[in-house]
């Protein structure tokens, strides 16, 4: 995880209370993403873009908490190319439909991204 991105103050208090809880959280999404794939059939490309968006709104958000707005500008205009690129093949659907399994795979990518960097913070404390 890069140094540079570590959030700093009171930042870092509430990203610390939401990384405990990341596991159970992602668990929860997991099963709400599962169930609406299984109930929606979206395409594969709406599945790997929910998620690789939510990923991208993960870097923007850590990228804005260590005040490095450039890197979050970035990171949300990517999120938002994946997401829209993402989504362009379902609006046939209706959008109740759309925002139901679109949040849940953007918060999979999210929670995802969260728990991948605490283990690589993990194992990094326990090299040293």
């Amino acid at each position: 995880m890069d140094a540079r991105l570590q959030p700093g103050g009171e930042s870092s208090t509430r990203f610390a209370e939401m990384e405990k809880s990341a596991g159970a959280v992602f668990g929860a999404v997991l099963v709400s993403s599962a169930a609406c794939v299984a109930l929606f059939r979206p395409n594969l490309w709406f599945i790997f873009g929910g998620v690789l968006a939510g990923s991208a709104v993960y870097w923007c958000w850590r990228a804005t908490l260590a005040k490095r707005l450039e890197m979050a500008a970035v990171a949300a205009v990517g999120a938002v190319a994946v997401a829209l690129l993402a989504v362009t093949p379902e609006f046939s659907r209706p959008l109740p439909v759309l925002l139901c399994f679109g949040m849940s795979l953007l918060g999979l990518g999210l929670y995802a991204s969260i728990l991948i960097g605490r283990i690589f913070r993990r194992n990094a404390k326990d090299e040293a």
